[in-house]
């Protein structure tokens, strides 16, 4: 096992094997070489711990080498939208040179979020995940997605996660405090919105239908979702 991994790591370093090449598989190199199929196995193990190589689910395993004196992170977005271009592109414009950046997204799934770091792990030295699911994967779904990423090395982007046993670290906004906070501070041209309604005996209206409804002037309407608001302006040019 040994061996294996020194001698790959040796050609992997000199650039013998360059990066992007993919590796025989397991059965394959054990046939090829006579060696058990364990053996191979751990060795592969070890060079993705060490970062020489990375594994892609139903595809195999690929050189990932960029030398040890730079840092890799890995991001993981729920999806990529403006927004979220604009802290990926000034994460990257912040780090200095040292470090290589990449993304993945997992559309809201902890389950394909899980795959994702499973095929990376020891591949990176830090992992920025925005942990936004959607409400049918449940909790030990999502507690699953962190709990083989060693402690120092996860960032909770976005959203703070209860991960039971897990340190980690996390940058996020308490969102619902912000966004009543703000209704607050406008509270005498806001006249929507429950917590209002029943703090200052402000009349509201949750609309069911975006299509059906005919914008009033006066009014102040709030869009829970950008595809909400894009609705509404494109209904609104319309007219």
């Amino acid at each position: 096992m040994k061996q294996i991994e020194t001698a790959l790591k040796r050609d992997i370093e000199s650039g013998v094997i360059p990066n992007g090449y993919q590796l025989p598989s397991i059965n394959l190199f054990s046939e090829k070489y006579k060696v058990a199929r364990d053996t191979v196995e751990k060795a592969y193990k070890l060079l993705k711990l060490s970062g020489h190589i990375h594994s892609a689910a139903g595809k195999g395993y690929y050189v990932n080498w960029i030398g040890a004196g730079k840092k890799r992170v890995l991001f993981i977005f729920n999806k990529m939208s403006s927004y979220k271009k604009t802290i990926y592109n000034s994460f990257v414009a912040t780090v200095s040179d040292g470090y290589e950046v990449n993304y993945y997204t997992h559309h809201y799934n902890a389950v394909i979020c899980r795959e994702i770091l499973e095929a990376n792990i020891g591949a990176y030295d830090c992992y920025v995940v925005m942990p936004h699911f959607e409400a049918k994967n449940s909790e030990k779904e999502i507690a699953a997605v962190f709990e083989n990423i060693p402690t120092g090395k996860l960032l909770l982007l976005d959203r703070k996660y209860a991960i039971p046993g897990k340190k980690y670290m996390a940058v996020f906004q308490d969102f619902s405090q912000n966004f009543f906070d703000g209704l607050v501070s406008m509270k005498e041209n806001v006249a929507r919105f429950t917590e209002l309604s029943r703090k200052y005996g402000m009349r509201y209206t949750i609309i069911e239908v975006l299509n059906k409804h005919v914008v009033k002037k006066g009014n102040i309407y709030i869009a829970i979702t950008e595809l909400e608001l894009a609705t509404r302006i494109r209904n609104i040019k319309a007219t």
